[in-house]
């Protein structure tokens, strides 16, 4: 913005305080009417000068916001991207714009993949690892622990050991009159009507679901 140009009103508007302060002497000293209503009429345009001025000032500023607001827009990132269209070749900026549009869709990997489930009736018990016993156990009898678990292994928490995690599991499914309590090396027996599919459903979780998918698929 030209500074001179926009600050001319103030010059104006000095000129109309000099009449002002002018007049106000004149009539302190007793001059001729006449003298002032010359001052008078000579503020009466300086005044109207200052405000044109300003307006031209407020004009100046305006277009100096819309500039640097022009001048931003060519600077963004849209800007600079048409600008060098202008050097491609049409079948290149093509490319770039259908990449643009390009919507990436993200495959969800499995829950159990971010998060651990545990039981609520015993926050010990890995939901994980109840599946993996069921999976294992017969119709008569629970998955037995010998020979499979032991206190020094943790493969499914950090803190319990799957040997103390399996008598945890027992211990609920013994409570709940699910399960008889194991003899020695003798694993639990289910009491009826338990299962270990409807002792699975109890706890939220569906076993063999995919054998029975295919087992329908195979019989269709």
């Amino acid at each position: 913005m030209n500074e001179l140009r926009s600050w001319s009103w103030l010059v104006w508007a000095f000129g109309v305080a000099l009449c002002l302060a002018a007049v106000a002497f004149l009539r302190e000293v007793g001059q001729s009417v006449y003298c002032q209503g010359a001052l008078w009429f000579l503020m009466l345009v300086l005044a109207m000068q200052t405000a044109r001025s300003y307006s031209g000032y407020w004009r100046l500023v305006d277009a100096d916001i819309f500039r640097t607001r022009r001048e931003a827009l060519t600077l963004s990132a849209e800007g600079q991207m048409a600008e060098a269209f202008a050097h491609m070749h049409p079948e290149t900026a093509r490319l770039v714009l259908a990449y643009q549009r390009t919507v990436w869709l993200i495959d969800e990997c499995d829950v159990n993949e971010v998060c651990e489930w545990y039981l609520k009736a015993d926050p010990r018990i890995n939901a994980r690892f109840v599946e993996w016993v069921l999976k294992n156990s017969n119709t008569y009898s629970i998955m037995p622990a010998h020979g499979r678990l032991n206190d020094n292994a943790f493969h499914w928490d950090r803190v319990v050991s799957d040997r103390l995690m399996y008598q945890a599991f027992c211990d609920v499914l013994v409570r709940r009159h699910m399960l008889t309590e194991a003899s020695g090396n003798q694993p639990g027996l289910w009491i009826e009507p338990w299962t270990p599919e409807r002792v699975g459903k109890r706890f939220g979780l569906t076993l063999y679901e995919e054998e029975v998918g295919e087992t329908v698929k195979s019989a269709a």
